[in-house]
């Protein structure tokens, strides 16, 4: 068992939310999600370091993935979902098509994979889209590419996976 960074011998406190951050390598709000907390108690809570906090279950959560980290779920990162997707297709997929199908630009799918983690709303959805992959293979995916491809056309976009834009261009 991992040793655990908050102490056994006292109640898990605010000023314990920023090692638990910190320990799973995720941000404030996906410390949130995973504890099913808002982001104002996490701050509330923070702010007042030196006392417990408020919920046993909360404070139960944090304890367990305080003592195991890798019980945290995380959502597959977009290089995997990239693979995943052209695992699906037989193909290799551009990141230009990943970012599209995310609802991002372009070169984000490239800036993913350079420098760093996508937003939490793109980490949620690369999440979806995977188990949709997972469970409903090469179909879920064609189902997913015309959701995608009917949004866009309801904003206004003609061909998504061409322009590689969500920006309707003006007439």
């Amino acid at each position: 068992m991992p040793m655990p960074t908050i102490p056994a011998d006292r109640p898990v406190l605010g000023q314990d939310l920023p090692l638990l951050a910190a320990r799973l390598n995720r941000t404030p709000a996906e410390c949130c999600a995973l504890i099913g907390i808002s982001p104002s108690s996490w701050s509330v809570w923070k702010k007042r370091g030196d006392q417990p906090i408020p919920s046993p279950t909360v404070a139960l959560a944090i304890r367990l993935y305080d003592c195991f980290p890798e019980l945290a779920p995380r959502e597959p990162t977009p290089e995997e979902l990239l693979a995943l997707v052209s695992q699906v297709t037989g193909q290799a997929v551009p990141q230009t098509r990943l970012a599209a199908l995310l609802g991002r630009e372009r070169t984000s799918g490239y800036r993913w994979t350079q420098r760093g983690r996508p937003s939490l709303p793109v980490s949620r959805l690369i999440g979806a889209v995977q188990r949709l992959l997972l469970t409903r293979f090469t179909a879920g995916l064609h189902q997913y590419e015309q959701m995608v491809a009917q949004e866009a056309a309801a904003r206004g976009i003609a061909d998504l996976f061409q322009e590689g834009s969500w920006v309707a261009e003006k007439d």
